[in-house]
């Protein structure tokens, strides 16, 4: 059973001043700055690397320094981490929160699809869309998302596979022209920067994430489902503090910007 198109629509932020990117990053070169500290803590290289700076020094100093600045290699990994954390708080609670608030769609995290009437023909078409994913499907195994994103950490057991069409509006040949019917549909949509077909094996579950602003919604369509008999609690999707399912042939809409988290304890790939 397969899920399946995912639909990112950009340029629905709520116009904030602050840059979300840049605190991304300033977070990440904190989090690289921790973990390098940590590494070279755990290996001795970084008493290793003193030692050898302070060999240059006059003998009756360089015993001082050298432990002086070992001394201080814990304060600087704390400092490391107070820094990373205190940046996820800020941009959690406060950047996130502000966008949310002010966003151009409304408050989520669901949104019902018929507030973007234009992709109604998605769901028109799904039939003919299901059969011809099927019908690859059959023929070859799409990418694990560890083959296509080796460093996330969101799903690790290899029972999630992806299949790329589009990336941030640039079509992938060999992927599309797979999909003639579909994409002849996405050629249609003019705010959809990303597509991709999506399979979630049994037992499979996406640890919770979140986008880093609320420019992005996603767009799921049924393809394939497998029936449980408790919904969502076997197969669903939490975004923020809701939950929903998926049904053949039916879209749902959700903010990427809130906490989201997928599982499969059905029996059938979806």
């Amino acid at each position: 059973s397969i899920r399946g198109v995912l639909i990112s629509g950009s340029g629905l932020s709520s116009g904030i001043i602050y840059n979300p990117v840049h605190w991304h990053l300033a977070a990440e070169s904190a989090n690289r700055m921790e973990q390098h500290l940590v590494q070279s803590v755990e290996t001795g290289s970084l008493d290793a690397q003193l030692q050898e700076q302070t060999n240059h020094e006059p003998s009756g100093r360089s015993t001082g320094v050298f432990h002086f600045v070992r001394g201080m290699r814990g304060a600087l990994r704390t400092a490391a981490q107070f820094m990373g954390t205190l940046l996820d708080l800020v941009y959690d609670y406060f950047v996130i929160e502000y966008m949310i608030k002010n966003s151009l769609v409304g408050i989520g995290p669901f949104f019902p699809p018929c507030l973007f009437p234009h992709l109604e023909v998605l769901e028109e078409h799904w039939e003919e869309i299901r059969d011809e994913v099927l019908s690859v499907r059959i023929a070859e195994r799409f990418p694990l998302l560890q083959e296509v994103e080796p460093s996330q950490t969101w799903e690790t057991t290899g029972k999630w596979e992806i299949l790329l069409l589009r990336v941030y509006n640039i079509d992938i040949p060999q992927n599309v022209q797979k999909f003639p019917k579909l994409y002849r549909l996405l050629s249609t949509l003019d705010d959809v920067p990303t597509a991709m077909i999506s399979l979630l094996k049994p037992g499979a579950h996406i640890a919770p994430h979140c986008g880093y602003y609320n420019g992005v919604l996603r767009y799921h369509l049924g393809l394939k489902i497998p029936r449980t008999p408790t919904p969502p609690s076997r197969l669903g999707i939490r975004v923020g503090n809701q939950w929903a399912t998926w049904a053949e042939g039916s879209a749902i809409m959700f903010d990427d910007c809130y906490e989201h988290e997928v599982w499969n304890d059905s029996d059938s790939d979806r």
